[in-house]
């Protein structure tokens, strides 16, 4: 079963071919330290390989404590990261 409005859909199976395709994670966060530093530690799990191909952007929507530039400054940083304040 797929997303609502998606069920009858056909399967299509994409062949990467030999070129890998970059992926940018873009994710919001609001006062939430302890989420942030799962998500880079989670990209510091993957292959060096993989990690090549991946960047992150996130976007702190106004926290009044805990924002996510305090908690990027203090962590390693697997991938290229962007950060964004509203």
């Amino acid at each position: 079963m797929g997303a609502p409005g998606c069920d009858d859909d056909s399967v299509v199976d994409v062949s990467l071919g030999s070129v890998r395709k970059p992926v940018q994670m873009v994710r919001a966060y609001y006062q939430n330290p302890e989420t942030l530093k799962a998500h880079m530690l989670g990209f510091g799990d993957l292959s060096h390989e993989l990690r090549r191909q991946v960047s992150a952007i996130f976007v702190d929507d106004g926290s009044p404590t805990g924002q996510a530039e305090f908690v990027l400054r203090k962590l390693p940083l697997p991938v290229p990261t962007r950060l964004f304040r509203m």
